[in-house]
Order: structure tokens, then sequence, then C-alpha cells
């Protein structure tokens, strides 16, 4: 008899559309009303900050200082006469590429910890769990200073920090998706056949808490871009003059406050917008991918 994978519940349910998977669960999240508007919210900060280069300098000076929002100047000038809407635009730049490249590398590394963990058991899992608990009784922003002061300060250690915060997280919910997983019918079949540990971990196991590693991704994209900012604000992440949206608020956000406050108002705006945007298509992301959840609400 040839050996088979059991579908995962979300590709079960989608199987009787006739269509792909992932095309079915684009189109269920295109249905919803929140899911459309966070993607198309989404899609606009990424063609933002792709095409960033197309307007000013954002490090370019001019005499235009303390300048308000204007038709020049949509997002006003800050006490350099730098362009504020291309710093902006930038800071997209420098948050999204942190959040997607921190959210893959930690969600990645996460689930094989996840992975391996749940299925390996015995002394393994427990000594493994006991590590995951010492990492997620830190706070999350403690450890990421941490991990920022003992090296040098800057993007590229902002996203290892962050991946390190994902990890520990990653890691159990994966690990509680693979012990239910396990224990199916299927998984047993593939032993008394004579499947090795390696095989069903990757033929038949991954493939049912995809869904899991999925909705995770989605959910802490948003918290990823967050921690970036409050690293930046912390004088932990970008530095200056680097145009960071976390950076803007902590240098001349602060300092003009009350004299320039679209210094800190914009840049807050774009951190609350895309965070927001990010959490409620990662809800639409775990509602398609998860049928269970959907029926509870």
């Amino acid at each position: 008899m040839a050996e088979q994978t059991a579908p995962a519940p979300a590709i079960r349910e989608f199987a009787g559309s006739g269509r792909h998977p992932a095309l079915d669960a684009s189109i269920r999240i295109f249905r919803s009303p929140v899911g459309a508007t966070s993607t198309v919210v989404l899609v606009v900060l990424i063609l933002g900050a792709v095409f960033a280069d197309v307007g000013a300098d954002p490090y370019q000076s001019s005499r235009d200082v303390l300048v308000g929002p204007s038709a020049s100047h949509p997002f006003g000038t800050d006490d350099l006469g730098r362009d504020q809407l291309s710093r902006v635009m930038h800071g997209a730049r420098i948050s999204l590429w942190v959040g997607f490249l921190a959210t893959a590398g930690g969600c990645i590394v996460g689930a094989a910890w996840g992975l391996l963990s749940g299925f390996a058991g015995s002394w393994l899992d427990l000594l493994s769990q006991r590590l995951v608990d010492a990492m997620l009784a830190i706070p999350g922003l403690v450890l990421a200073l941490i991990f920022a002061a003992v090296f040098t300060p800057g993007v590229t250690t902002g996203i290892f920090a962050i991946i390190l915060i994902i990890i520990p997280f990653n890691a159990r919910v994966i690990r509680s998706a693979v012990l239910a997983v396990k224990e199916n019918v299927y998984v047993e079949a593939a032993r008394v056949i004579g499947a090795g540990p390696m095989r069903i971990m990757l033929r038949h196991i991954l493939p049912n808490v995809v869904a899991p590693i999925l909705i995770m991704m989605s959910t802490v994209l948003g918290a990823a871009i967050l921690i970036e900012a409050g690293l930046a604000f912390l004088g932990m992440g970008a530095q200056p003059p680097t145009p960071s949206w976390g950076l803007m608020l902590s240098d001349k956000g602060r300092q003009f406050m009350e004299l320039a406050p679209w210094l800190a108002i914009f840049p807050a705006i774009a951190i609350m917008v895309t965070v927001l945007a990010f959490n409620l298509l990662g809800d639409v992301v775990r509602d398609v991918l998860d049928p269970r959840l959907r029926g509870s609400r």
C-alpha cells in the first residue's frame, strides 16, 4: 500500500472547492472586509517603501526649517529642513524589512525547535521546554535590550534581537500542535510500515502544522515592527541619521514636541496603522486557516 499523508484540517476544508488551498484561502481573506482593507493598507505601505527613492532625499537639508505640513512638504520638515514624508517612507522600508526578516527567521527556527521537541519527547523535550520557559520568563523588550547592549546597536542587531524574542513563543505553539498531530493513526501506521523518524516528521507531521506556522507569522509581524520601533526609540536599533520611525519619535519628535508636533505625529501614525493592519490581517488569517475558531465567533 502506498504511503499517504493525511491532509491538515484547513486543507481538507478547502479541497471541496476544487481550487488550490492557497488560492482558496486568499479568496476567503479578501472576502472579509477587515482582511481586504488590511491587505490594501499593507500593499500601499509596501509600495511606498519600495518607491521611497522617487521622492525627496531623506538626508538632504534645506532652508525650509520646521515648516508645517504644506503642499510642497505634506508631512512638514524637521529642524534641518529634511522632508518628513520622505523620511517616513524610508522608515517604512526599514520597519518592514526588519519585521519580515525577523519574523521569518524567528518562526523558522522556532518551528524547527518545536517540531523536534514535540516529536522527540522524553528528556529532550523536558530540557528543551525548560529552556523555553527561561527565555519566556524574561520580558521580550528587556531580552532584546540585553542582546542589543552586548553587540553594536544597529538594524542588523535589532533583527537578531527580535528573532531571539520570537523563537520561544513560536517553539511553544508549534510543539503543542506537534503533540496533537503525532497521536493520529496515520503517524502510527507510518511507523508500522517502517518509516523513519525524519520521514515521519517531514512527510506526515510538518505538513499538518503548516497552518499554525503561518498563523504565527501573520500575528507576530506587527509585534516585530513595534519592537523594532521600541529599540530604535531607546537608541538600541537604527542609529542617526537613518530614517527610522522609532528614532524619529525619540530624536526630533521629543525635542520639538511643542514647537513642531508633526515631527512626532506622523511617525506615530505610521507605526499605529502598520501594526494595526498586520494584527487585523493576522486575525483574519487565523480564522481562515483554523475553521474551529471561525465557528466560535
